[in-house]
């Protein structure tokens, strides 16, 4: 799964809302990862993680206008 998520994090066609769910969905299946881990793993900064996972305390209606680009 580490190398789709990686893939996913380039296409166009992956929402961030979508992208935020599958890191979330890796963490709990393995509740020993952390996100120093994840990052480690994606090569992307923690701070970006956590602002991905971050995503996911918006309200619907609030991740709809980030999935559809608005905000």
């Amino acid at each position: 799964p580490w190398l789709q998520i990686q893939a996913n994090a380039c296409r166009f066609e992956t929402t961030p809302i979508q992208y935020a769910e599958h890191l979330k969905r890796l963490m709990r299946d393995d509740p020993s990862l952390t996100i120093g881990d994840v990052s480690a793993r994606l090569h992307k900064n923690p701070a970006w993680i956590k602002n991905q996972l971050r995503l996911l305390w918006l309200p619907r209606e609030v991740q709809q206008l980030v999935d559809d680009g608005v905000i």
